[in-house]
Formats: C-alpha cells, structure tokens, sequence
C-alpha cells in the first residue's frame, strides 16, 4: 500500500467443502469493515472526550435507571470529590446504599419519584449530608431523558453552593452587626447628648449664680454641686477615651509594682462619704497589704467603677468589698444589699452601652471598659445578682508577687530629672497658650508663687533665659513651638530645672515622650490643686 492511500480493514472467513465427486473447496468470505472500525474508534474517540469533560466541569453529573430501582448509572468527578463518595461506591447502588444519612436518600426517593409521574423539569434547592459529615448545599435541576424501546433515564445536574450561602450568611451578619451597631451608636450619641449636658446645665447654672450668692454657706452649696458635676463630665470624657482606644485595641496597659491594700484604702477614703445616706462602706481589708504587679490606675478604675455601681443601687444596708488570694490568683469583690439585677439582664451587664436604669447617670460603657481591662490582664469578670437582695460585682486576675523595693524604685524613676540638691521654688515660668488655663494655674497656686506667663515655645525658652524661674509647668500643643521642643532646647542650658508637662494629652505614651524630651513629671488637665500641688511636692522634695 503507497503512503497516503487509506487502509482497507477487511473480516474474512474461510470455509473448506468436500464435494460428491471428492472435489476439495475452500471457499472464502470477506467483508470489507473500514468503515465499521472507524466508526467504533471515533465512538471510543467521543465517549473519552465526553467522559473527560463530565469529569472536569464543576458542577455535580449523574444519571440513574428508574427502571431497576433507581441505581446510578453515571457518577461524575464533581459529585465523588464534594461528597467525598467515590463512583466505584456509587454506580450500581441506590440512594439509600450510597448517603450517610437516610433522611436525604429518602428526600432524593421523593423527588425522583414526583419528576417520573410528572414528567417536568425539577429545579430545587437541596442539602444532603457528604460522608465526611459535613452539610453541603446544592441547586439541582433533574429531567429525564427519553430513550428507544425504554423508559427514559433521570438526569440530574447539581451547583454545589455551599460556600456561596456561606458567603452570604456572612454578609447578611455583618449587615445585622452594622445595623445594631448604628443604633447601638445612635442611641449612645443621644445618651451623651443626655448624659453630658446634664452635668454641664448645673455646672454652667450654678457658676452663674456663684457670684450672686448672699450667704457663705449658699456660696459653698453651689461650688459643691459645680464641682460634684465636675467629677461626672470628667468620668464621662473618660469613658469615651477608652472606649475610642478599645476600637483601635491600643487600649494601654502598665505593669508596674504596686500595694492593693493601699489602693483598696484609698479608694475607701474617697468613697466612704459618697455612698447614699443609711449605706455603710466596708473595706474587708482594712489593714492587708498586698504587694503585686499590674496597672494600678486600670485596677483602680476597675474597683471604682464596681463601687459607683454599687453606690447608685444601694438605697440602705451596706456596700463590702476587698481581695482574696485564691491558688494562685486575686479575687477582689464589691458585695452590696441593693435592688439586684434581673436574671435576664445579667448576661448583658457587661455589653457595651447596656444601662439597666435608663434614669442612672452614666454612659453605659463603664462595665464594658472594666471587661476589656480585666480580660487584657489574663483574668474573668462576672456578677451574680438576686433581685431585691443585691448583687456581687467580682474579678479575678493572676496573681504576681512583687517586692517593695522594686516599688521604691519604679517611684523614684518616673523622677530621674529631679535633682537632690533644688533650692525652694519662689518662681513659677508657665507656658500656657490658653488664658483661662493660665487663670486658673494662677488662682490655685498664683498667691505662693511668682508666676512668669509665656503664650508659646518660644516665647517659653527666651523667658527662661532671660528670669531663670525655680520651675517650669509646660504645656505640651502651643503655637509656633510645642512644649517638647522648648524643653529640649532649655535642658541644653540646664539639666537641673524641673520641668512639669502640664497638657491634655492623656495617654501613657503621650508622659512616656514627655519625659524622654526631659520633662520630671507629668500632670493630666483638666488639672486639680491637689494633683498640681502634689507635682510641685515632689520638685521641692
């Protein structure tokens, strides 16, 4: 045969013949089947192809005879990866030998069943369990194909979906998370709105009739109210601080040596007269110290908060608190014989604007910050309450052993700028850029001490040089030159002038940078004489 010319396939049989005259035949029968084996390789040719792109779409393939059973006849790739049944397990079997689960074989039963008596086109959701377990989601569309001399096979084709309602159940959260946190924020806006004007209507009301009172006695009722509302739009600002720093999680945490006992005393002293008329405060720890290394102010505004509650609910009886060291860990409490707290409202009591007395002063968030502060030192917070019996506030945190010199130390080293040899101070420089700020600075301290003003940075450096004042109070944000800098600048001339950061900036790292710029102290404004006038102590010392 030349190159080029098609190769003839040809089936022969050969027959041998004996005739009556013994003649020997061999006759010989060919058919020419080229066209049959092509027609066969280019069969074999389709069904690969067909079977390799069943194999590869991405959706489920299969076919079963309703006429033996519904038994599978075709069971695509897709199909055995998703449901992690093999098509070796499946071909051959039913619905009820194949599904883990039979609840779903006999849900496939009814549908094949409904689509042979109908005859239309089923399009469905569906679920099934796969034979890892794990639920998966489909949308299937089943026929049935007509066939010669047979009832038609069932064809089914199913879109596996799971991750895409995953996806959507998701995003349906998030859209019900961002709902409730819109009204969550709108009912909180509307609260401050509240909450803050409040205090700042008899702060402003009662400054206003200040210079109108008539007795000694009026004049101190009203300074009282002034600075009792004080305090609560101070707590106010305080809250929303620390619950913008637990959004952005910079909520920042100090561990330094400390004295609970010492703390709980505190505390008790400022808290014993605030509690209402018929309520007792008892400190269980009257006489305990407790050495440990923690935050003291975060601990400290744990405790207060859990005592203000415990104020505001307690009508008589009494209000107890204090520590126990328990394997290992602190258990500090706030008992009270209050009102209690409703058994449904418990488990909300430390969520984020949650206030059970819509009547109560406050923003709601205090309990929340004390969760956040608790958690983030490794310990729990809980309450157990009975209504009309009171409740118990408590918290528990690891507990660290720490020694008093190390608190002597870490006291002394917020205080490394101060010499040991500063004469008396008589003159004040203040930088100030604020004038109510300075008249206020002037009013608490202005009678003890000659005061310098300067209105920026600059003006700050040139007056030390020019007075050489006993001792600069800085404000950190001025015009032209910030307080940093113009301390940085003045300890080039000096390494012995104290220098008190007087600012705003409230934040750990906000005292952190003044001191590195050299300041030797750091006090938080709105400032008060005390806290003023324990700062200037601590340079005279």
């Amino acid at each position: 045969m030349r190159k080029g010319e098609e190769k003839n396939r040809v089936h022969q049989v050969s027959t041998y013949l004996t005739q009556e005259d013994d003649t020997e035949l061999i006759w010989f029968f060919t058919q020419d089947i080229t066209d049959v084996i092509k027609k066969r390789d280019e069969l074999r040719e389709l069904n690969l192809l067909l079977d390799g792109i069943l194999n590869n779409i991405p959706v489920y393939l299969y076919v079963k005879d309703p006429e033996d059973d519904f038994r599978y006849l075709y069971w695509n790739k897709a199909f055995a990866e998703h449901s992690k049944i093999p098509a070796s397990r499946a071909i051959g079997r039913t619905d009820f030998e194949i599904f883990p689960e039979r609840a779903d074989a006999e849900r496939f039963r009814r549908d094949d069943l409904e689509l042979i008596r109908t005859h239309e086109r089923i399009d469905m959701q569906e679920t099934y369990v796969a034979a890892t377990g794990e639920t998966r989601i489909v949308q299937t569309l089943k026929a049935l194909v007509p066939m010669e001399g047979r009832e038609p096979l069932l064809i089914g084709i199913s879109w596996d979906i799971t991750n895409f309602q995953n996806i959507e159940q998701e995003l349906i959260k998030a859209r019900i998370k961002a709902e409730q946190s819109d009204r969550l924020k709108t009912a909180f806006l509307a609260n401050m709105s509240h909450e803050i004007r409040t205090p700042l209507n008899a702060i402003v009301g009662f400054s206003n009739l200040l210079p109108s009172a008539e007795t000694l006695e009026e004049e101190k009722l009203y300074s009282s109210i002034i600075n009792q509302n004080s305090e609560i739009l101070l707590q106010l600002i305080n809250d929303i601080l620390d619950l913008s720093k637990i959004e952005a999680g910079t909520l920042e945490y100090v561990r330094q040596p400390m004295n609970l006992g010492e703390i709980c005393r505190n505390i008790y002293q400022i808290h014993k007269d605030r509690v209402q008329e018929g309520v007792t405060l008892i400190l269980d720890n009257q006489d305990e110290d407790l050495i440990i290394e923690e935050d003291r102010n975060r601990i400290a505004q744990v405790i207060t908060n859990f005592l203000t509650n415990a104020g505001k609910f307690t009508l008589s009886g009494e209000i107890r608190f204090g520590f126990k060291v328990n394997n290992q860990c602190i258990r500090f409490y706030v008992k009270d014989t209050g009102i209690g707290i409703a058994p449904d409202k418990v488990g909300h009591i430390f969520d984020r604007f949650v206030k059970l007395n819509s009547f109560a002063q406050g923003t709601g968030l205090g309990l929340a910050i004390c969760r956040m502060i608790i958690e983030k030192i490794g310990g729990e917070i809980g309450v157990t309450s009975e209504i009309g019996k009171g409740s118990t506030f408590y918290f528990t945190i690891p507990y660290k052993e720490s020694s008093d010199d190390r608190i002597a130390f870490s006291e002394a080293s917020e205080t490394k700028y101060i010499s040991h040899t500063i004469k008396k101070i008589k003159k004040i420089l203040v930088a100030e850029d604020v004038d109510s700020n300075f008249v206020l600075i002037k009013n608490m301290i202005g009678k003890d001490y000659t005061l310098l003003w300067a209105k920026d940075g600059f003006e700050a450096v040139e007056m030390y040089k020019q007075f050489q004042p006993d001792l600069i109070l800085m404000d950190i944000k001025m015009p032209r030159m910030g307080g940093l800098e113009a301390t940085r600048i003045i300890r080039s001339y000096s390494k012995e002038i104290p220098v008190i950061a007087l600012t705003a900036y409230a934040f750990e790292a906000d005292k952190e940078q003044a001191l590195e710029a050299g300041c030797n102290d750091f006090v938080t404004k709105p400032v008060s004489k005390a806290a003023l006038e324990e700062a200037l102590g601590k340079c005279c010392g």
